[in-house]
Protein backbone atom coordinates (compact mmCIF):
# COMPACT_ATOMS: atom_id res chain seq x y z
CA UNK A 1 0.00 0.00 0.00
CA UNK A 2 2.80 2.68 0.85
CA UNK A 3 4.25 1.67 -2.66
CA UNK A 4 1.36 2.70 -4.13
CA UNK A 5 0.74 5.77 -2.56
CA UNK A 6 4.50 6.68 -3.16
CA UNK A 7 3.74 6.16 -6.83
CA UNK A 8 0.80 8.09 -7.08
CA UNK A 9 2.73 10.87 -5.21
CA UNK A 10 5.83 10.72 -7.43
CA UNK A 11 3.70 10.56 -10.46
CA UNK A 12 1.56 13.47 -9.57
CA UNK A 13 4.73 15.63 -8.78
CA UNK A 14 6.20 14.59 -12.33
CA UNK A 15 2.92 15.41 -13.79
CA UNK A 16 2.80 19.22 -11.94
CA UNK A 17 6.21 19.76 -13.29
CA UNK A 18 6.02 19.30 -16.62
CA UNK A 19 5.01 22.03 -18.62
CA UNK A 20 4.86 22.27 -23.13
CA UNK A 21 8.32 23.66 -24.21
CA UNK A 22 6.73 26.92 -25.85
CA UNK A 23 4.64 27.27 -22.83
CA UNK A 24 5.73 30.73 -20.65
CA UNK A 25 5.05 30.55 -17.13
CA UNK A 26 3.43 33.96 -15.75
CA UNK A 27 5.63 36.39 -14.77
CA UNK A 28 5.51 36.98 -10.78
CA UNK A 29 6.83 40.65 -11.25
CA UNK A 30 4.67 44.01 -10.60
CA UNK A 31 3.20 44.69 -13.53
CA UNK A 32 3.86 48.69 -15.03
CA UNK A 33 2.18 50.34 -17.96
CA UNK A 34 3.35 53.58 -19.11
CA UNK A 35 2.51 55.95 -22.16
CA UNK A 36 5.29 58.18 -23.31
CA UNK A 37 4.19 61.35 -23.91
CA UNK A 38 0.81 60.90 -22.20
CA UNK A 39 -0.30 62.70 -18.64
CA UNK A 40 1.07 60.27 -15.17
CA UNK A 41 -2.52 59.73 -14.67
CA UNK A 42 -2.41 57.02 -17.73
CA UNK A 43 0.19 55.36 -15.36
CA UNK A 44 -0.87 51.76 -14.55
CA UNK A 45 0.57 49.15 -11.69
CA UNK A 46 1.80 52.04 -9.43
CA UNK A 47 0.50 55.91 -8.35
CA UNK A 48 2.85 58.77 -9.23
CA UNK A 49 4.08 60.63 -6.31
CA UNK A 50 3.32 64.00 -5.23
CA UNK A 51 4.12 66.71 -2.94
CA UNK A 52 2.03 67.75 0.01
CA UNK A 53 0.38 70.28 -2.17
CA UNK A 54 -0.78 67.68 -4.86
CA UNK A 55 2.13 68.57 -7.89
CA UNK A 56 3.72 65.37 -8.92
CA UNK A 57 7.50 64.54 -7.77
CA UNK A 58 9.63 65.14 -10.86
CA UNK A 59 10.77 61.81 -10.82
CA UNK A 60 8.84 58.39 -10.36
CA UNK A 61 11.53 55.69 -9.47
CA UNK A 62 10.20 51.91 -9.47
CA UNK A 63 13.04 50.51 -7.25
CA UNK A 64 12.35 46.37 -7.31
CA UNK A 65 12.20 44.37 -10.52
CA UNK A 66 9.09 44.73 -12.47
CA UNK A 67 7.07 43.84 -16.27
CA UNK A 68 7.65 47.45 -17.83
CA UNK A 69 5.31 47.70 -20.57
CA UNK A 70 5.86 51.30 -22.85
CA UNK A 71 3.58 52.59 -25.17
CA UNK A 72 5.46 54.86 -27.91
CA UNK A 73 3.46 57.97 -29.60
CA UNK A 74 3.41 56.09 -32.84
CA UNK A 75 1.27 53.64 -31.07
CA UNK A 76 4.41 50.74 -30.88
CA UNK A 77 4.95 48.88 -27.50
CA UNK A 78 7.71 47.15 -25.88
CA UNK A 79 7.68 45.00 -22.55
CA UNK A 80 10.73 44.36 -20.80
CA UNK A 81 11.43 42.63 -17.77
CA UNK A 82 13.34 45.46 -15.45
CA UNK A 83 15.67 45.27 -12.54
CA UNK A 84 14.29 49.14 -11.77
CA UNK A 85 13.26 51.89 -13.51
CA UNK A 86 12.84 55.68 -13.33
CA UNK A 87 9.74 57.69 -15.18
CA UNK A 88 10.56 61.57 -15.64
CA UNK A 89 7.42 63.86 -16.39
CA UNK A 90 7.28 67.29 -17.56
CA UNK A 91 3.67 69.55 -16.71
CA UNK A 92 2.31 66.16 -15.90
CA UNK A 93 3.42 64.44 -19.29
CA UNK A 94 5.72 61.66 -19.24
CA UNK A 95 8.64 62.39 -20.76
CA UNK A 96 11.18 59.84 -20.17
CA UNK A 97 11.41 56.63 -19.10
CA UNK A 98 14.57 54.33 -18.21
CA UNK A 99 14.44 50.38 -17.79
CA UNK A 100 17.97 48.60 -16.12
CA UNK A 101 17.80 45.38 -17.66
CA UNK A 102 18.75 42.37 -16.74
CA UNK A 103 17.08 41.93 -13.71
CA UNK A 104 20.14 39.85 -12.06
CA UNK A 105 23.75 42.02 -12.99
CA UNK A 106 25.63 40.23 -15.40
CA UNK A 107 29.65 40.41 -16.15
CA UNK A 108 31.30 43.27 -18.59
CA UNK A 109 31.25 41.35 -21.70
CA UNK A 110 27.68 39.42 -20.77
CA UNK A 111 26.32 42.88 -20.26
CA UNK A 112 27.00 44.47 -23.22
CA UNK A 113 25.87 41.18 -25.38
CA UNK A 114 22.68 41.62 -23.46
CA UNK A 115 22.32 45.29 -24.63
CA UNK A 116 23.36 44.44 -27.90
CA UNK A 117 20.67 41.44 -27.79
CA UNK A 118 17.84 43.89 -26.59
CA UNK A 119 18.52 47.06 -29.04
CA UNK A 120 18.60 44.13 -32.05
CA UNK A 121 14.85 42.94 -30.31
CA UNK A 122 13.65 46.47 -30.35
CA UNK A 123 15.31 48.64 -33.20
CA UNK A 124 13.21 48.82 -36.38
CA UNK A 125 16.53 49.93 -38.45
CA UNK A 126 20.30 49.22 -37.16
CA UNK A 127 22.40 52.07 -36.42
CA UNK A 128 26.04 51.56 -38.20
CA UNK A 129 27.42 53.88 -36.12
CA UNK A 130 25.99 52.33 -32.76
CA UNK A 131 27.57 48.87 -34.21
CA UNK A 132 30.75 50.44 -34.10
CA UNK A 133 30.37 52.10 -30.74
CA UNK A 134 29.57 49.17 -28.97
CA UNK A 135 32.40 47.40 -30.84
CA UNK A 136 34.72 49.77 -29.07
CA UNK A 137 32.98 49.02 -25.56
CA UNK A 138 33.99 45.84 -25.79
CA UNK A 139 37.68 46.81 -26.80
CA UNK A 140 37.68 49.42 -23.74
CA UNK A 141 37.86 47.22 -20.87
CA UNK A 142 36.74 48.52 -17.36
CA UNK A 143 38.98 49.13 -14.35
CA UNK A 144 37.45 46.90 -11.38
CA UNK A 145 36.44 48.31 -8.79
CA UNK A 146 35.42 51.67 -10.29
CA UNK A 147 32.23 52.95 -11.00
CA UNK A 148 31.57 53.45 -14.99
CA UNK A 149 29.37 54.14 -17.52
CA UNK A 150 28.87 53.97 -21.14
CA UNK A 151 26.19 55.58 -23.18
CA UNK A 152 25.60 56.56 -26.88
CA UNK A 153 22.55 57.69 -28.30
CA UNK A 154 20.39 57.46 -31.44
CA UNK A 155 16.42 58.08 -33.09
CA UNK A 156 14.06 55.35 -32.07
CA UNK A 157 10.99 56.71 -33.54
CA UNK A 158 10.11 59.58 -35.06
CA UNK A 159 10.08 62.11 -32.21
CA UNK A 160 11.43 59.82 -29.95
CA UNK A 161 15.42 59.16 -29.38
CA UNK A 162 17.13 56.62 -27.72
CA UNK A 163 19.93 56.25 -24.97
CA UNK A 164 21.66 52.90 -24.51
CA UNK A 165 24.45 51.72 -22.46
CA UNK A 166 25.97 49.54 -19.76
CA UNK A 167 26.76 51.45 -16.12
CA UNK A 168 28.43 49.06 -13.20
CA UNK A 169 26.77 48.55 -9.79
CA UNK A 170 27.71 46.75 -6.82
CA UNK A 171 26.12 43.57 -6.47
CA UNK A 172 26.69 40.84 -4.10
CA UNK A 173 30.55 41.99 -3.05
CA UNK A 174 31.63 42.25 -6.77
CA UNK A 175 31.28 44.79 -9.31
CA UNK A 176 28.42 43.90 -11.86
CA UNK A 177 27.12 45.57 -14.82
CA UNK A 178 23.40 46.22 -16.12
CA UNK A 179 22.31 47.50 -19.47
CA UNK A 180 19.79 50.35 -19.86
CA UNK A 181 17.45 52.22 -22.34
CA UNK A 182 16.59 55.83 -21.92
CA UNK A 183 13.57 57.12 -24.22
CA UNK A 184 12.57 60.34 -24.12
CA UNK A 185 11.13 62.36 -26.07
CA UNK A 186 13.27 65.48 -27.68
CA UNK A 187 11.66 68.87 -26.13
CA UNK A 188 12.32 67.54 -22.56
CA UNK A 189 16.03 66.53 -22.43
Amino acid sequence: MEGIIYLTCMLFALLGGCQKPNQKEPSKLPRIQVVLGKNISSVEGKKWPTYTDGRPFELMLVQEPCDMFIRFPSGAELNFKARNADLNQENAIVCSIQVRLPVEPLDYDEALTALEAEYSRISRTRDSRLASELESWKNKKPIQGWPDTRMTRTDFENGVKLELGVESVYHNGTNKWVGFLTFYLPWSA
